[in-house]
């Protein structure tokens, strides 16, 4: 029985003869916040494992006996349930009873047999023997362990629970078939799945309607959280203009800030750890919904040095579980009751919170869990396919999932957390001409796919989320000490991801074959968590890397600082020492492969306070030697004839991080209306198109339509050497009428000249940018020509850096292109309470280093004071 314990590997616990029956739940307990069983007699939560032996159960008036919901990221995950009454002796009533991983696949698999067949102790045992239950095409969920052929049958099938297609299984799905979710569950797919459509026959995924299904179970329950002793106190959203600070009753964006009964005033919050959970809540309260939730930090304009000072501080930091109606009712952090610790702000800080409390996207209906494509046991299974088959002599081959002509609507809510419409976690399964619409998170979701991945003909709109978004953690196949990249600063990863290893997960002794991804993401709660890899061989040494890295800066804290601590041998044993101690502490350990030398077991430790969910780290966990076998050079990626529309959180956010990384292509697409335009200058996202790429070699964007997005293209690229340098082309694509961030930024991570980016004949027109340039280009090599900039509206029409270390005659050249009718704003001035100025120079272009060079090209731009 696992724990998180570090001291040892089993901590016993039992939940045994007790009797239990009888009991009811009261309606009152219903509300409106989360989707979860309505009521059980026994649950087990969290990552600690119990035995529920010998017990006897009956409740009629609860909808579950058993609730196991320990987590769970792999097949095979079991609670032991054995030798209990359950109410019933027919086997059907009591599997309808026990609420697991066939109800919610993130949840534990109940193992219930045999079960006592009478109300006593003394009860004689079933049979230990389950015989599979029959497809029930009226009553679809659980797991499939034969594969099945949905047909078009006039009416559609009805998914009550998590579908979940076992390995080496197929589910066929033909055109024309629709197909209505319950809230908070979807399809899982560890085998294959083919849901192939046609154009005139699609196949619909869609959520059920409430108000014609009557027994619903899951039922929309208010889990009120802990309320902590004190009084109430309100919160408000405040803005500013000329006039100072602005706070108008009813607003739905702003800064937070809450009202001190003590000392009668409002207090700004400038705590760098307020989450998303937390402004969930604050929206809750104001009156909003909290589904569509955006949390930012940053200055406050219109203070001055005197603003705060007759402020008193503002009280000690909360941690909502997101539930909660009022943030009052929310705990307080662990680590926020230090005595003498006071919290103040600094007037010119850039960490006042920002909230903007955005709408449903789905006026009807309640979401769904979407789609999702995953391993089974969380090996990627690098070399399997090169396995000689003795049969048929040719290797083994395994098919790929397909997913065409599919409309998705309404999913993105899937076990009461968000997640995509679309995930596929290390595989790479072909979606094209799909329509994913009205998705509370990302549309599609790509986690380390290690094939070439062909995302064509699709349409993304109307997304919560960003409308396509990957993390291709490539890894690195050799053994030097430092690694050919630098960790990512953020992945898309959700939270309860299949196939990945949670650092809290409730395995915390794990067998590798090859390798492992090992993942946290942060939430609004402190863990210490443990986890031991071994080999499956037990003679080859583990290797640990980092791939993504963000945690929470402590520097200066009297807390403990969260820490990532490695161990050359297990942890049980008392003389096995640290050999890294991995935290934000200018060390930069975690750009560096950690092996095992004295034994074959690596222990990993990690401590964590609560914090934002885009802080957390990844990690690929290996066998050394690194099979090679497996790895393909030439892979690509591409996302091509697609149109992505008004996706809240951007069209693409693409990350890379690896020794060499698949080559992109976008050709083709229409990216229009992405990201949304907030107070001041925050947006839903940074681009619309956002690429943070490293050792890939190449890079095709062209014949692309980027209209009336918050920026529109932004590539930041970085290499190890000019092996796996960048070299991008940028042709025949057209920016128009994008506004607030940059359209095109082109940054390079590295001071030397590898990065090589190509930019010829494309359209640039009508595009305002206030702030910042409408194109900034720092640190890439560029060839620029033919390209027309025509009536531009920018802090500077093009700023272009160049190398601080490099010497080089000319690292950006610029010829034959049009610069028209475009206006730089130069003198910009934020009317604010202190009459504050931001200066600039009214010019077309600033180079802002030598070594660039303008050869025919034309400059008429007749309202700037230089070109």
């Amino acid at each position: 029985m696992d724990s998180q314990s570090e001291i040892m590997g089993y901590v016993a616990a039992y939940f045994s003869q007790n009797i239990v029956q009888k009991n009811q739940h009261t309606l009152l307990q219903l509300g409106l916040d989360a989707y979860h069983p309505a009521s059980y007699t026994v649950a087990v939560k969290g990552v600690q494992k119990f035995n529920i032996t010998e017990n006897l159960f009956g409740n009629p008036g609860l909808d579950y006996e058993l609730l196991s919901g320990v987590k769970t990221a792999r097949i095979g995950n079991m609670l032991n349930a054995e030798k209990n009454y359950w109410g019933s002796s027919d086997i059907r009533l009591i599997r309808d009873r026990l609420f697991d991983f066939d109800d919610w696949n993130s949840y534990a698999t109940t193992h219930f047999l045999p079960y006592f067949v009478e109300n006593s102790f003394d009860s004689t045992l079933s049979t230990s023997y389950e015989r599979l239950p029959e497809i029930d095409l009226d009553n679809l969920g659980g797991r499939l362990f034969e594969s099945l052929r949905l047909i078009d049958r006039g009416r559609p099938y009805v998914i009550k629970r998590d579908l979940t297609v076992m390995p080496d299984i197929t589910l066929t799905i033909e055109p024309g078939v629709q197909l209505e979710f319950y809230p908070s569950v979807g399809i899982l797919v560890l085998g294959t799945l083919h849901a192939q459509g046609n154009i005139d026959k699609n196949i619909v995924m869609r959520p059920v309607k409430l108000s014609e299904v009557n027994d619903y179970r899951v039922g929309r329950r208010k889990r009120q959280a802990y309320n902590r002793l004190g009084s109430d106190f309100d919160v408000r959203l405040c803005q500013a203009d000329k006039n100072g600070t602005i706070c108008a009753p009813g607003a739905n964006q702003g800064y937070v800030e809450i009202y001190n009964t003590t000392t009668m005033q409002w207090v700004p919050i400038c705590d760098t750890r307020f989450t998303e959970r937390n402004a969930e809540v604050v929206c809750r309260q104001l009156g909003f919904s909290d589904l569509n939730v955006f949390l930012d930090f940053g200055q406050r304009i219109e203070y001055h040095e005197n603003s705060l000072t007759r402020l008193i501080y503002w009280p000690e930091p909360y941690q909502c579980t997101g539930n909660e109606k009022r943030l009052s009712h929310c705990q307080i952090r662990m680590n926020g009751q230090i005595y003498g610790h006071k919290y103040g702000c600094s007037w010119k800080a850039p960490n006042f919170a920002f909230v903007h409390c955005g709408e449903r996207n789905l006026k009807q209906g309640e979401f769904w869990g979407g789609i999702r494509f995953s391993v089974q046991n969380f090996e990627q299974e690098l070399f399997h396919e090169h396995i000689h088959d003795a049969v048929t002599h040719s290797t083994m081959h395994k098919h790929e999932s397909v997913l065409q002509y599919v409309q998705i609507i309404g999913a993105g809510i899937l076990h009461n957390e968000k997640s995509p419409a679309v995930q596929s976690v290390m595989k790479s399964p072909l979606i094209s001409s799909v329509n994913i619409s009205k998705s509370a998170s990302d549309g599609i979701n790509m986690i380390s796919p290690p094939k070439t991945i062909n995302l064509l003909y699709n349409k993304i709109e109307d997304n919560l989320g960003v409308g396509i978004s990957a993390a291709v953690l490539t890894g690195e196949i050799r053994e030097a000490e430092n690694s050919a990249f630098l960790p990512l600063k953020e992945v898309p990863i959700p939270y309860n991801t299949f196939g990945m290893i949670d650092m809290c997960d409730p395995h915390k002794e794990i067998i590798i074959e090859e390798r492992v991804l090992l993942y946290y993401k942060y939430d609004n709660n402190p863990v210490d968590c443990v986890k031991i890899f071994a080999s499956v061989y037990d003679v080859k040494p583990i290797g640990f890397r980092i791939l993504q890295y963000n945690f929470v800066n402590s520097t200066g804290e009297p807390w403990i600082p969260d820490q990532l601590t490695l161990y050359d041998g297990d942890i049980y044993n008392y003389t096995t020492k640290p050999m890294a101690n991995i935290k934000v502490d200018g060390e930069n350990l975690e750009r560096k492969l950690w092996a095992t030398t004295r034994t074959n077991a690596m222990s990993i430790k990690f401590h964590a306070t609560g914090a934002r969910n885009t802080l957390g780290f990844v990690a690929e966990v290996v066998t050394l030697p690194i099979s090679f076998v497996g790895i393909d050079r030439y892979v690509m990626h591409n996302i091509s004839f697609s149109v992505l529309d008004n996706n809240q959180r951007g069209a693409i956010r693409y990350t890379s991080a690896g020794e060499i990384n698949p080559i992109l292509t976008m050709a083709r697409n229409q990216f229009k209306g992405n990201c949304e335009d907030l107070y001041g200058n925050y947006s839903s996202c940074q681009s619309a198109v956002y690429l943070d790429i490293q050792n890939t070699q190449d890079v095709f964007f062209h014949n692309n339509f980027v209209s009336k997005n918050m920026g529109g293209l932004f590539i930041r690229a970085g290499s190890s050497g000019t092996a796996t340098s960048l070299k991008g082309v940028l042709h025949n694509n057209v920016f128009t009428e994008n506004r607030k961030r940059v359209t095109l930024h082109l940054e390079g991570l590295q001071t030397s000249p590898y990065q090589h980016i190509r930019m010829y004949r494309n359209y640039m027109t009508r595009n305002n940018v206030s702030h910042e340039p409408v194109i900034k280009m720092n640190q890439v090599v560029c060839n620029a020509t033919f390209n027309t900039f025509f009536n531009n509206r920018g802090k500077v029409i093009m700023e272009v850096g160049g190398f601080d270390n490099v010497r080089l005659p000319i690292y950006q050249s610029f010829t034959h292109n049009g610069f028209h009718n475009n206006f730089a704003y130069g003198l910009h001035c934020d009317r604010t309470t202190l009459q504050r100025c931001q200066w600039g120079s009214r010019a077309t272009v600033v180079a802002g280093s030598a070594g660039q060079e303008y050869v025919d090209n034309v400059f008429y731009n007749r309202e700037n004071d230089y070109e």
